[in-house]
């Protein structure tokens, strides 16, 4: 029987394929292909004939209160919602496909509810206590409530792009310089997160490679977000500057990434409890 716990991109990223997560390909269920197909079909209905309104409301920069409401009564807002709870109670593949559909006519609609059902109503679903669900899950499946994240750093209240950010790939463990180079992959995630920010935003990212100018440049300021690699040669380095960072300002969101993070949800608790200077780890 195949594990769903096992995440395929996150095995990538340690170094292993996960085969059986791939093969035989997944396929969905008949009774979700029996539930999704009129659910495909009712998305077209619903979209078609909303081209040139989409061109609009992009433009506009808002989505009409007439037709959230639309997609509410749809049951757009439901789709990963359990069925005991008001929702459709769709697995991973048929809610990919239902979004697909909705978004061949509208990436921005399509966009609305995958915030809803991911970034914003995943921890609930991951994490959240059944009295949490049994308080939530009904208005968030009928959209009486849209969930979205929401970042509190001073300088950015809820704007992603307000964040001032250090993200740090440290190249030694004390002990052996392992490169002379600036590492890639930090390197090519602060390009991205400028180009994003390019757009009118405020979002500055500090690159460091040597603990010497990481302490420095903390004591002279923390950032709001502190971003560490995690490998097995600078793991514990990495955790003691998170340490130090809190030390100095312990509301700073400190992050920490890499292979030495395990796969497994038991391992991964252990992880987090033993390293409370990290507040996320993947």
């Amino acid at each position: 029987m195949r594990d769903t716990t096992v995440s395929f991109m996150r095995s990538i990223c340690a170094g292993e394929i996960e085969e059986e997560v791939l093969f035989p390909f997944p396929t969905l269920s008949d009774e979700e292909r029996e539930i999704l197909a009129p659910v495909v079909e009712s998305v077209d209905d619903l979209l078609e004939g909303h081209a040139e309104d989409f061109r609009a409301w992009d433009v506009a920069g808002e989505i009409p209160a007439e037709f959230l409401q639309e997609m509410r009564e749809f049951g757009l807002f439901g789709l990963i919602v359990p069925e005991s709870d008001g929702g459709l109670g769709f697995g991973n593949m048929a809610y990919s496909r239902t979004i697909q559909q909705v978004a061949r006519h509208d990436a921005s609609v399509a966009v609305t509810v995958c915030a809803h059902s991911s970034i914003g109503m995943r921890g609930l679903k991951l994490y959240g206590t059944e009295d949490q669900k049994k308080r939530y899950y009904d208005r968030l499946a009928n959209g009486e409530l849209i969930a979205a994240f929401c970042l509190t750093e001073p300088e950015a209240g809820s704007d992603a792009q307000g964040i001032q950010s250090c993200l740090v790939d440290l190249g030694h463990n004390q002990l052996t310089l392992s490169s002379d180079v600036f590492p890639l992959g930090v390197a090519n995630l602060a390009m991205y997160v400028r180009e994003y920010a390019s757009n009118g935003g405020t979002f500055e990212v500090r690159l460091f490679r040597e603990p010497e100018d990481l302490r420095a440049a903390l004591d002279a300021e923390v950032p709001d977000v502190l971003g560490l690699s995690s490998y097995s040669w600078n793991h514990e380095l990495s955790s003691q500057m998170a340490r130090y960072a809190k030390a100095l300002r312990p509301d700073v969101l400190t992050l920490m990434g890499g292979p030495n993070f395990p796969l497994d949800r038991v391992s991964q608790e252990r992880h987090l409890r033993a390293t409370p200077e990290i507040d996320v780890a993947a």
